[in-house]
């Protein structure tokens, strides 16, 4: 099968050159909308992760690939960097920083971090939020699959602004739901309008996981949504003082009596965050 002939009922394959550029390696990833497979740039010679974006018909594709060329200019050491995109038969694909390391989801699944762990996590990307967040740009599925921890040991967001373009395109992908409900900001689960605030509540949903090592909200999606409905999110007992005031102002049910990402970022690197949380 040629990859120019891939359609939204097919899927690609280890081996194939996608635009005459980008030979497919392994597949890292597969979610509800998207494959995302390591690559080698044959341009360059350099390694690249593809993320592969399933799609109704070209047109969609094309809005998306055309939406997502403003998110290029963005650079942080927090955000895994977007080097490209384009259109390949009717499905969208971006070119993206290959980051060698497992996603966060993957990290916890071995344990809770240390506080020292969890506070640099999240200062870098709340630091990089604050940075998207200056620009205008809400990332909307801040969650630990969408976290990679380099060889290097520091933490960048990814897919950073697709969930956006998604759901801003003219032609939506029926019955997907953007981000993921264990980690969405409660004015996303009621369809208001959201701002920067509700990727500060997603990321203080996914510090709590870092502390604990246990999902906040677990069970099948409407258990999930059950739980959420059924009040504020609570805060485990014993947990330090810097860190329940954190997550308290990070978690807030009313989006304009959150935190900012700055300020976010700010307080976990003060030394506070990091005494041993027994």
């Amino acid at each position: 099968m040629g990859y120019g002939r891939f359609g939204a009922d097919q899927m690609s394959t280890t081996g194939e050159l996608l635009d005459g550029r980008y030979r497919l390696g392994t597949l890292l990833g597969r979610g509800g909308m998207s494959d995302v497979f390591r690559a080698t740039d044959e341009v360059n010679s350099t390694d690249v992760a593809i993320k592969i974006v399933r799609s109704p018909d070209r047109e969609y594709a094309q809005r998306l690939a055309q939406e997502a060329q403003a998110l290029r200019r963005f650079s942080h050491p927090g955000l895994v960097q977007l080097f490209e995109t384009g259109v390949n038969g009717d499905m969208a694909y971006l070119v993206m920083e290959f980051v060698d390391g497992p996603s966060l989801d993957q990290v916890l699944r071995q344990g809770p971090l240390t506080t020292a762990e969890a506070s640099s996590i999240g200062s870098s990307l709340a630091d990089a939020l604050a940075y998207a967040h200056a620009q205008g740009v809400v990332h909307r599925d801040v969650k630990p699959a969408n976290i990679l921890i380099g060889a290097d040991g520091l933490a960048r967001l990814t897919d950073f602004g697709i969930a956006r373009l998604v759901d801003t395109s003219t032609l939506t992908l029926t019955g997907t739901m953007l981000g993921t409900a264990t980690y969405m900001a409660p004015e996303q689960l009621e369809n208001h309008a959201v701002g920067p605030s509700a990727d500060v509540w997603s990321l203080g949903i996914v510090l709590l996981e870092c502390l604990t090592g246990e999902r906040v909200y677990a069970g099948t999606p409407s258990e999930v949504l059950a739980l959420r409905l059924s009040g504020p999110v609570k805060l485990p007992d014993g947990l330090p003082v810097p860190w329940r005031l954190l997550l308290s102002g990070m978690l807030a049910s009313v989006p304009d009596d959150r935190l900012s990402a700055l300020d976010v970022s700010t307080m976990l690197a003060s030394p506070a965050f990091r005494s041993p949380w027994v």
